[in-house]
C-alpha cells in the first residue's frame, strides 16, 4: 500500500523493495532541477515549464504503470499538486529574472540572423520555444533597427555564403545553369527567404557581397 502524507513529505510504504524507487518529486526537488537547468541553458517560461512538467509526468508514468503499490487516483491527485508547484516555480524564476522571454528573444534573434536564418525561420524557432507574438515583434524590430543593412538581406547573404551560391559561387558559369538556378531558388525558399530576396542576392556582385560580409563581421565583433 501507499501512504500519502503531506505534499512536501510523502512516504512510500510497500512490501516490495522495487516500489520504493517511485518516490515522487517535491516542490524542493523541482525547484532545484529548475536552477540546475537554468545554470546550463537559457530558457523561456514555456521551455522551463516543459522541462519540469516532463519530470512530473515521467514519475507519474513509472508510478502508475510499473508500481503495484501506487494507486492511479493517488498518482493523479499528486500530479495535480505538482503541476501547481511547477507554475509557482516558473513564476518565481521570472520574478528573479532567471527567466526573461524578452532577453531570450533578443539574444536568439541576433544569433539566428547572423547565422543566416530568415525572418520566417526565426519566427518559427522562437514560437517553438514559447515566445509570445507580443514579445517577438518588438524584439524583431529592435534587431532590425540595429542592423546596418536590411536584416533579412543580411541573413540571406550569410546563407548564400554558407551555400557558396550567388556572389559566392565557386565558378561563374554555375549561376547560368537553369537547373542550378532552380536548386538555388528552392534552397532559399525552404530556408524561408522570399523570391525577391533571392533575386537580390543573385544579382549582387562578388565585390559588393564581400564588403557586406565584412560589415556583418564588424557588427559581430562590436
Amino acid at each position: 500500500m501507499v501512504l500519502w502524507l503531506e505534499h512536501e513529505n510523502i512516504l512510500l510504504m510497500s512490501s516490495s523493495p522495487q516500489d520504493r524507487i517511485y518516490i515522487p518529486p517535491t516542490r524542493t526537488t523541482l525547484r532545484d532541477a529548475a536552477l540546475v537547468y537554468l545554470s546550463r541553458f537559457s530558457a523561456t517560461e514555456q521551455s522551463l515549464r516543459r522541462v519540469l512538467e516532463r519530470k512530473v509526468t515521467r514519475w507519474a508514468h513509472r508510478a502508475s504503470t510499473q508500481s503495484e503499490a501506487c494507486e492511479s487516483e493517488n498518482v493523479s491527485g499528486h500530479v495535480a499538486l505538482l503541476m501547481q508547484d511547477v507554475s509557482e516555480i516558473v513564476r518565481e524564476m521570472v520574478h528573479l529574472k532567471a527567466v526573461d522571454d524578452e532577453a531570450f528573444a533578443r539574444a536568439r534573434i541576433r544569433t539566428l540572423r547572423r547565422s543566416g536564418r530568415s525572418n520566417r525561420a526565426v519566427r518559427a524557432h522562437l514560437a517553438a520555444k514559447g515566445v509570445a507574438e507580443a514579445v517577438l515583434e518588438p524584439a524583431l524590430r529592435e534587431e532590425a533597427d540595429q542592423e546596418g543593412m536590411d536584416a533579412e538581406f543580411a541573413a540571406a547573404l550569410t546563407f548564400a555564403r554558407k551555400r557558396r551560391v550567388g556572389p559566392f559561387a565557386l565558378e561563374e558559369n554555375e549561376e547560368k545553369d537553369r537547373k542550378h538556378m532552380a536548386r538555388v531558388m528552392g534552397a532559399f525558399a525552404r530556408a524561408g527567404f522570399s523570391r525577391d530576396i533571392c533575386l537580390r542576392i543573385l544579382e549582387t556582385s562578388p565585390e559588393e557581397a564581400d564588403d557586406m560580409i565584412m560589415r556583418i563581421r564588424r557588427d559581430l565583433q562590436g
